[in-house]
């Protein structure tokens, strides 16, 4: 995923791999894209190797060397063949976790429950806030369009459902079957 990521920020236009990772930061992608900082660089490294990215041009600034990278013909290939199947991709996201932690949660009482809960739900605001304000930045460096704006609903109404589980599963704490 990471490097369809960095394929989809070179065709925008060239980049360094700093800028390729303050893109990421800014739109919180390492969030719901689960990237890590240093899979950055080994990614366009990788994308390097296999002559999916090539240099631009390298730039000097002081004593320090700046390389701007840029997509290949091969690179877009490659780029629409894992766009395609990204979207052709069956990746239904169920909480496994979740589902697993609560089958074994009448090992805790109501309160611990409860307390466990509301965690959850701070973090999913949490992580729906931070949806929200990527949302924000991008809409003011462009344009969303219909597709864009419908996948970006779906996210928040997942969010949302994730939200309205949580407060259904507090607010039947008191019911016997749940303690």
């Amino acid at each position: 995923m990471i490097k369809l990521l960095i394929l989809n920020l070179l065709e925008i236009q060239p980049m360094s791999v700093y800028d390729i990772k303050s893109n990421i930061e800014k739109y919180d992608a390492m969030r719901w894209a689960n990237i890590l900082v240093g899979s950055i660089q080994n990614a366009v490294n990788s994308l390097y190797k296999t002559g999916e990215i090539e240099i631009d041009t390298v730039q000097y600034i002081g004593k320090r060397k700046k390389t701007i990278y840029k997509i290949t013909e091969y690179g877009m290939q490659i780029r629409k063949k894992e766009t395609q199947e990204a979207i052709e991709l069956e990746d239904i996201q169920f909480s496994y976790n979740f589902f697993i932690g609560m089958s074994g949660a009448k090992t805790f009482n109501a309160d611990q429950k409860r307390n466990m809960l509301n965690v959850r739900r701070e973090k999913l605001i949490k992580s729906k806030i931070s949806l929200i304000e990527s949302i924000g930045i991008k809409k003011n460096h462009t344009t969303l369009d219909k597709v864009q704006s419908l996948v970006i609903d779906n996210m928040l109404n997942t969010i949302d459902g994730q939200i309205l589980l949580v407060d259904k599963l507090i607010k039947n704490l008191g019911d016997n079957n749940e303690n």
